[in-house]
Formats: C-alpha cells, structure tokens, sequence
C-alpha cells in the first residue's frame, strides 16, 4: 500500500478547487454561494482542473482555497468520479494500483482524499475574494 500522500490535507489544512477566472467572477457575482455538488481535493489536482476548465472557456485557470474548519465533515462523499478515471499523470501512480488501494480501504471520503487526492463536498461553500488567489 502506497503511503499517506503527503499533499494530503490533515483537518486543519486546506482544500482546494479548481475553476476558471470566467466561473468565478459568475461565483462571486452572483453571491458567492458555491452549489453542490462541488470537487475539492488537493492542490495539485485543483490545478489540474483549473487548466482544464480555463482552457474550455478560454480564461484563466483559477483556484480556490478553503480552510477545511469551512466544511463540515458530515457533507463530505468520496470521489467516485476520480475512483473510476484516476489522473493517473497528476497522482503519478498507476491506475490498478490505486484501485487496489481503494479495495482495501474502508471506502471513506477520508480515504477518497488520501488516495485520490479528491473528495465531493454535498453542501453549499460560501465563497469569498479571501479564497481567491492574489491579482
């Protein structure tokens, strides 16, 4: 079994998002106030889908950083979505080798995040500029 990610955010860490300078401007216009379901995971893979949603709607990729104490851990769901098609390149680890992972855990959200480095969040995220990168 793989070791604990060290990216992982411990509980008083942060969780990140990734989105487009188009979302967010939408985000904060319209109060701020982030639906759910919503993809949080690490940095790393908020970058990834910063660039990705950035590059669809030909703005800047843009990610969002919110202290895990902002969350309430009961909304929290693994990351079906990233159990079934890894980012393998991001994680760099095989797929079959998560997957055993996976099988071998509990099936938590917690190790959702520590495995694939991303979790759903089913509940609103108020967000404000102060979890906005700076200009």
């Amino acid at each position: 079994m793989r070791s604990r990610s060290p990216l992982v955010p411990e509980e008083d860490g942060t969780l990140y998002h990734g989105t487009s300078s188009t979302y967010v401007g939408k985000l904060l216009a319209g109060g701020g106030q982030m639906l759910f379901p919503s993809y949080w995971g690490t940095e790393r893979i908020a970058e990834y889908y910063a660039e990705v949603t950035a590059e669809e709607d030909g703005s800047e990729p843009v990610v969002i950083a919110v202290s895990r104490a902002e969350f309430k851990s009961r909304y929290f769901q693994p990351d079906h979505k990233s159990i079934a098609e890894p980012l393998c390149c991001v994680l760099e680890a095989k797929e079959p080798a998560l997957y055993q992972e996976w099988t071998k855990s509990k099936g938590t959200w917690r190790d959702s995040l520590s495995i694939y480095e991303s979790v759903v969040y089913a509940a609103t995220v108020h967000i404000t500029a102060e979890h906005l990168p700076e200009p």
